[in-house]
């Protein structure tokens, strides 16, 4: 799902997915966050899921090297991971996996998913976006210095 539109008021922000929206409250007040943000970009924090260490090292490699993300934290080794629950196939699955963590551009989500499905050992890969509605601005923009236009070619950079 791509946010294709976000709207930001006093006290609340709505969000535009296609035709539908929702909105939510924000505990700063809409001038606190427009200070906040300085850039234009909307950012985002992406989840993807995957089955171990090894794999989750290449896919943050390949991410962060072709500047889709700027930055990925790894949650869980292959020791002690995350326990993921789930439907699959008409069978109930209790799984260890490895969470990727990853900030970068909401405008980025079709890219970081493409690569995310080529270079993913799932037939059906997790990669959800979440938006970042505030945080430390000198952050925000290091985010935004490090992550590539949507679009730009690694030739481009």
């Amino acid at each position: 799902i791509l946010i294709t539109e976000m709207l930001l008021y006093r006290n609340f922000v709505r969000f535009q997915f296609g035709k539908s929206a929702f909105a939510r409250p924000i505990f700063q007040t809409g001038a606190r966050y427009a200070k906040m943000q300085t850039h234009n970009e909307m950012l985002a924090i992406y989840y993807v899921t995957i089955n171990n260490m090894e794999n989750a090292k290449k896919l943050s490699d390949v991410l962060v090297n072709n500047r889709l993300v700027a930055c990925v934290n790894l949650i869980g080794n292959d020791d002690v991971g995350i326990t993921s629950i789930y439907h699959w196939k008409g069978k109930i699955e209790n799984e260890k996996e490895i969470l990727l963590i990853m900030k970068s551009r909401v405008s980025l989500i079709d890219e970081i998913t493409a690569a995310v499905k080529k270079n993913h050992p799932y037939e059906v890969p997790e990669v959800i976006a979440t938006p970042i509605l505030g945080g430390n601005n000198d952050y925000l923009k290091w985010v935004i210095e490090n992550t590539k236009e949507p679009g730009e070619t690694k030739a481009d950079l």
